[in-house]
């Protein structure tokens, strides 16, 4: 998995954004046991107060139209994969969350979310979300990320100090396509409670 990526985003959330050190963990070429493991102490941890973001950079399989990344221990064991239900029915659904966005930089990952919806809507920030933000459809992406440069630079370059996970995602969409002419997507996580708010990254 490209490590260095998700060094550097960590660096740029916990520096420039209101991500806590102590609330975040990093996750390294996990094992699937390691990922279930993650998840259930922040669903001990997180309340509905709270903004949560996923990010995954790695390897994705799409198998009987089932999205799932690949743990390094994934091998060819499906049992051993980490599947969109998996993530969906056994923790976002049980998550009580204020807003949830999930970012996905692998190949395939635009199975996660569906219904594209642009528009900012009044009380971003008051109307809980749960979305999705990938590299691409349900397709291969290019093993060196063009959409995660475009992210982190996004980031980084932002002097907002309100930045909607929406509007990284027009900012940055017609340049990984132009790129790599692969498609990100954004949108809603099927079968959440999402009720039209937006991920808004804080700058300190």
């Amino acid at each position: 998995m490209p490590v260095k990526d998700v060094d550097e985003l960590y660096q740029i959330l916990t520096s420039n954004y209101t991500f806590d050190k102590e609330n975040v963990i990093l996750l390294k070429n996990p094992s699937r046991s390691q990922i279930f493991d993650s998840f259930e102490l922040l669903s001990k941890k997180i309340t509905a107060k709270d903004n949560f973001l996923i990010f995954y950079a790695g390897h994705g399989y799409l198998r009987n139209k089932i999205f799932y990344w690949l743990p390094v221990d994934a091998g060819n064991t499906p049992s051993n994969w980490f599947s969109n239900k998996d993530l969906i029915d056994i923790y976002l659904a049980n998550l009580n969350t204020k807003h949830t966005l999930v970012i996905s930089d692998a190949c395939f990952s635009g199975a996660i979310g569906r219904d594209v919806n642009m528009e900012l809507p009044k009380k971003l920030y008051e109307s809980p979300s749960r979305t999705a933000m990938t590299s691409g459809n349900e397709e291969p992406v290019p093993n060196k990320s063009i959409f995660f440069e475009f992210l982190f630079k996004s980031l980084k370059n932002n002097t907002k100090k309100y930045f909607a996970a929406s509007e990284i995602f027009v900012e940055i969409r017609e340049k990984v396509f132009q790129s790599t002419q692969k498609l990100p997507q954004y949108g809603v996580i099927p079968g959440l409670d999402d009720r039209g708010g937006d991920f808004i990254f804080i700058r300190k």
